[in-house]
Order: C-alpha cells, then structure tokens, then sequence
C-alpha cells in the first residue's frame, strides 16, 4: 500500500500527460509554396485556444519554452468535423531539419519534425506518389505505414482521400494519416491534388490550405532539377488551365526533370472507366514541352507505360504512339486503398498492368529518374530505410517485379528519354551488418565541390486565375438630354444720326410705293417634354447557377411592359420573362429578372437585351449584354450503366434539408425532375431512370439550398 501511494503521483503524472497531449491531433505537413524555405502545419484543435507551433533546427522535445521561433496560426477553418489550424512557416533554411510541437492554453503536442527541400539540383530526392484512399481503411492503414517507413521527401497525393467527402470519413482519414508519421516523429509534407470523391475545390482549400481556389499549381524541388505539375482534372481542362500549364512550362526550360499529377487518366487501363479525351490537351503540352512523368488515379488498376506522345499516325493506339527518344511516361492508377478493378484494357504501348494495392517509389537526381511499383499490403512486415540512405530497399519490402522489370529508368538523355534495356538490370544487394555501415563508394559518394551561382530571382510563375462568373456591370448610361435651344435675341436698330432740319420748299405730290413693313423674327420653339421610359442601366451576374439580372429605368409612363430576352447567336431574340413597371415615376427604379436555365444551354455565350415600352409609346430596346457559360464538355462526366440505362449518384448533405434534382437536354428544357425533402445529414445514393430519355448529352442539376453540383451525363 505504501508502495503504492509512492507510485500514484507517478501515476497521476502519466494521465496528467497523456491528456495533456489530446488537445490537439490529426496532424499534416503541407508544402503549398516554395518548398525549401516553407512548410505549413496544420491540425485539429480539440480544445483550448490560442494555439502556437513553436520550431528550432535543435530537438527540445516538448520544452515549447526552449525552441527560439513561434509561428501563429494563419487561419483557422471549421470543416468536415473539425477544427482545422493552418500554420505557415516562412523563412526557412533550405535541406534543413525542424522539429517543433504545437501549444495551447490546455496542451502540448507530441514533438514532430520534418526537413526542407533542397534548393539546389546536387541532392537525389525520394518521392512517393498515388491517389484513391476511398474507403478500404485495411489497405489505407498499410499504405500509410509503408510512407512512415520508406521516409520520402514528399507525397504526392493525387485525389480521393474518401469515399464520401464528409464529416464522419474525413476526421477517420486523418486519423489514419497519422500512420505516415515515423516512430522518431518524422512527417512527410504532402502535396495534394483533387478527385472526384472531393466534390468540390473548397474541400482541398478547408483542409490542406491550397495555393489557390483553382487547386492547380507548381512546385519547383531542388533548384531546377524537379518541377511538379498539380492539375485539377475537375474542372475545365482546356481554357485557362491550359493556358496556365503552357505559359508555365514555356517559362521553366531550365528544369532538368518535369513531373505532372492529377487524378483522371487520359486512357485508363480498364474497361470499366471511359476515355478522357478533353485531357488530351495536356498530353501536347507535356510532349512539346518535355514533360517525363505523368501520375494518374482514380481506375483503382496499376500500369505503367512506355514512353508515349501523342498521335493517330499508323502504329498508334487510342491517340497515342510509342516514343522511346521523345515521350512521355505514364504511371498510376490509385489503389491506395480503394476498390480494386480488373486491369483488362491493356494499349500496344503499355509496358506492364496489374491490380493490386500499391504507390509509386520514384528517386529523381540529375542522372535520371527511377520509378518502383510498391505492393502495400504487407507494410506491417517491412523493415524501416536507413534514415541516413533512405535510397536502399529495406527488408521485406514487395516490389512489383513484372516481365518488363522492376525498375523503370529515365535517364537524362536530350528531352529526357527512356533508352534502358527492356529488363532494368537489378543491382546485388547484400543484407547490412548489425551495424549498417553504408559503402562508400555506392552510399557516400564524395560530396562535389560546389561554389554556389549568385541568386538570381526567379520570376514568379504566372497563374492564369480561373474567371469567376461574375459580370463587371458596365459603365452606367447616362440619360440623354435635350438642350432648349436659346431664343433670338433681336438686334437693335442702328443709330442714325440727323442734321439739323434746312427748309426746302415742298415738291410736288407724287405717288411712292410703300416701303415693307419691318421684319419680324420667328418665336423661339417650345420646349420638347423630358423623356419617358428612360432605361438607365442593364446589367448581369451569375449566383448560384442563375443569371440575375439588373434593369434600371426612370421617367416611367403608366403600363410600362419590360420583356427579358434571349439568343444564342446575338441576332435572334426570343421572350423569356416579363414584368410590368411600377407606378409612374420620375425617379429612377430597379427590376431584377433571373433566367434559372441559361447554364444548361449548350453554348459558350449567350446574349440578353430588355424590350420595354407601352401601347402609346413605340417599342425601344437595350443595349446587349453577354453571358459567358461553361462549356459542357468542361462538366465532370457520371458514367451511365450502358445496359439498363440507370444511373447512380452519390451526395452528402452536412445539414437537414431539401434536395432537388433536375435532368435538362441540350435545349435548357428540363427533362426530369425529382424532390426529396427533409434529407438527414449523411450519405446518399440514388438511382435515376433515364430510359425514357433519347440518346444525347445531359446535365444533371443537383441543389441543396445554396449549394448545387452540375455534371454531365451521355446516353449513347
């Protein structure tokens, strides 16, 4: 009992820490700038306030008073369950390791590091890279283990993190994300890119703190010897997004190694997914700027390719060729935990496909890039890398080796070609001593003799921002005014002078003609009435998927009529909404119109122009305003179960309320229309009947409250 007593404060103590220590969880390191000189650290806050990350180059555990830097949160988000904190550490060293931990007024966190990038091209960096977590926590959890072990400089995530995208899946993902942190407390930054299971951009910028509302971006690793491509294969892949990745590439030649990620594979490597021929704009772009490695997600198979580029010339298969001196190569396609499918629609120039759960292994240097397919599902049997060599393969660890090998090389041939012999040779490795001492000659090359250049500032990549859809209203017209002409003004008679009167005898009579009698000028004209129906101004904006529209007019007659009309070509206008004025006035007043069905008209633009007048008054019109619409070839296309024509969909709704959808043609004309009302928060899944429908292109509307998805659905 005495012994006991000694331990209870001992005991006390433990718990006291233990609790101290779950203020704060889900931890993530995020690189969104420039990675040898930032990091942003982000995390849930559990309770208590006034978070600090407190960080040094020197390890003083969770001594938060010793560490020298602290860092406020920039911004604090409350979403999918959390409470998000974001942290953006600036003026880093670059290569260079910081440990830090997070304090409140109630904890402190575990003590946590990571390292920079290096910011010159003299360091071979690791890299893992894949995408679609989904919904298989089994296979999560052991992905996310094999990252703790395998230490990479970063993760390249490409979309998919859950099945739902919603409050009970996100805070478990991040619970498991944990699992990438190592036992020593080493996390790997991650830069992510978005899906189609994140159902929209703001679900990246809530939770990864994205550089823009886009979620396409650039990174630049080690001087000039990596650039990473994010691309959001969501959204539009031609218009500005396009022109953003050609200005970009055109103003990096200097980059030795080009790497793109984005969660859409232009030709998947199973039947069960379609084509995504809109990104084959990419491809060019990749090809005629030298881009070498392309990650793709999202048909949960596995393949990697031949280098490629594309063309429909003889030899090609589905728009592409074989280029082993020129072309690009293509890897993925997720399986980080989601759903396997079979790997059934192999192309002349795949080099090798699979189905299982696995991530990308990639070493990247100045001499080469080297790509290894990694099976994830016995992470829990696989030794930890060397922290010191994390280039050699530790124990256990399962990679794929197919017909055409295990490793696929690029090597730093003009354009980055891939010339290596159709099996990659495999290097003879001898298991380490207990005390693992790496060879010199292979682990510790001589470090070269290196003057650093004088820095010259880069130019800031130019970032085509996506154009919101919102209307500039033009200049306000300003009513036209009648100048009263000035009355004439007669002139007076001159003044003439008359001598004094000298007698003349009087002549005789004689008959004179009369002279005219003095002229007369014309009266000023009347003044003309002010102007009525007078419209001042006309303007449009998009909210919430409708076209709104501003008229204003003033020196109202009685029976004003006001008709909102459309066209698609800007010559013939046909009559979609009217509304009569107010009472007469002469002081300017405002009507709003909306056209809920612009976005559904497949055109690029569409114009408007009010028509008002009374049965007194011949009829005037507006200036024409345009539209710009989204094209939908730029809509996220749902696959349609090409047999019975049905079609599954999948929402979340975070609060109760109604849900409507809407099926329209391609003539804005609404096709079908469902209500479900009072939906609980959750997830749902439904089945629209589309048998009745002829075989066209559609959009699916679907709106809760303020919030609406569109997609596009083809019935072939």
């Amino acid at each position: 009992m005495k012994n006991f007593k000694r331990l209870l404060p001992i005991i006390l103590l433990s718990l006291f820490c233990l609790d101290m220590q779950a203020k704060t969880d889900k931890f993530r390191c995020i690189w969104r700038d420039d990675p040898a000189t930032t990091m942003t650290i982000s995390w849930n806050q559990v309770s208590g306030s006034n978070p600090v990350v407190y960080y040094d180059t020197y390890d003083h555990g969770n001594r938060s008073t010793d560490y020298i830097f602290a860092q406020n949160p920039s911004h604090q988000v409350k979403a999918k369950g959390m409470n998000n904190y974001f942290a953006r550490l600036t003026g880093l060293q670059p290569g260079t390791t910081y440990y830090f931990v997070v304090k409140d007024n109630e904890s402190v966190s575990r003590r946590f590091f990571f390292r920079t990038g290096p910011d010159h091209p003299y360091e071979r960096i690791s890299i893992i890279s894949g995408g679609d977590s989904r919904n298989n926590r089994t296979s999560r959890k052991n992905a996310n283990l094999l990252v703790s072990k395998l230490r990479p400089n970063c993760i390249l995530f490409a979309g998919d993190m859950t099945g739902g995208d919603n409050d009970t899946q996100w805070p478990q993902w991040f619970d498991d994300w944990q699992l990438t942190i190592s036992n020593d407390g080493r996390m790997t930054p991650i830069i992510p890119a978005r899906g189609n299971h994140e159902y929209s951009n703001q679900t990246l910028i809530d939770l990864f703190d994205a550089p823009n509302k886009n979620i396409y971006y650039a990174l630049t690793i080690g001087g000039n010897l990596l650039r990473v491509y994010t691309l959001n294969s969501m959204m539009g892949t031609s218009g500005d997004q396009a022109a953003w990745l050609e200005s970009d590439l055109l103003m990096h030649p200097d980059i030795t190694w080009k790497v793109a990620q984005y969660h859409h594979p232009i030709r998947p490597h199973t039947t069960r997914k379609r084509d995504k021929n809109a990104q084959l704009a990419w491809a060019e772009s990749f090809y005629q700027y030298g881009v070498d490695l392309v990650v793709e997600c999202d048909a949960h198979d596995v393949k990697t390719t031949w280098p490629i580029r594309p063309d429909k010339g003889p030899g090609s298969d589905e728009g592409f060729i074989r280029d082993d001196a020129n072309g690009t190569t293509y890897v993925g396609e997720g399986c980080w935990g989601a759903p396997l499918r079979p790997n059934d629609d192999d192309k002349e120039w795949t080099r090798n496909s699979g189905s299982f759960n696995q991530f990308k292994w990639v070493f990247i240097d100045q001499n080469g890039i080297e790509i290894r397919t990694i099976k994830t599902d016995n992470a829990k049997s696989v030794g930890e890398v060397d922290p010191n060599y994390v280039f050699a393969e530790p124990s256990n660890l399962d990679v794929w080796t197919p017909s055409n090998g295990g490793v696929v090389y690029l090597n730093n041939n003009p354009r980055t070609a891939s010339v290596q012999p159709t099996v990659a040779p495999t290097p003879i490795y001898t298991p380490p001593p207990t005390v693992y001492t790496p060879p010199p000659s292979v682990y510790n090359p001589p470090t070269p003799v290196y003057n650093p250049p004088v820095v010259v500032k880069k130019p800031e990549p130019v970032v085509v921002k996506q154009p919101e859809p919102v209307y500039t209203p033009p200049a306000k017209q300003e009513p036209v005014v009648v100048k009263k002409p000035k009355p004439a003004v007669k002139k007076p008679e001159p003044v003439v002078k008359t001598p004094p009167p000298v007698y003349t005898p009087p002549a005789p009579v004689v008959a004179r003609t009369p002279l005219p009698s003095p002229r007369t000028e014309p009266a000023p004209p009347a003044p003309k009435p002010a102007p009525v129906n007078e419209i001042t101004s006309f303007n449009t904006r998009i909210d919430s998927d409708i076209v709104h529209f501003m008229v204003s007019a003033k020196n109202e007659s009685r029976n004003l009529l006001f008709e909102l009309q459309r066209s698609t070509n800007g010559t013939f206008f046909k009559t979609i909404n009217t509304r009569e004025s107010a009472p007469s006035s002469r002081t300017e007043q405002t009507y709003s119109f909306k056209d809920k069905t612009a976005l559904f008209i497949n055109e690029p633009k569409v114009y408007y122009r009010v028509k008002y007048g009374t049965s007194k008054n011949a009829t005037s019109y507006s200036a024409v305003r345009s539209v710009s619409l989204t094209p939908w070839k730029d809509y996220y296309e749902l696959e349609l179960n090409p047999e019975s024509n049905l079609l599954r969909i999948h929402y979340s709704l975070q609060s109760k309320g109604n849900v409507e959808l809407f099926i329209y043609n391609g003539r804005g004309q609404e096709e079908i229309r469902q209500k479900f009302v009072d939906q609980k928060p959750g997830d749902y899944t439904r089945l629209i009947d589309l048998r009745g429908l002829a075989g066209d292109t559609y959009l699916l509307h679907l709106r809760s409250g303020t919030e609406a998805i569109i997609r596009r659905v083809i019935i072939p």
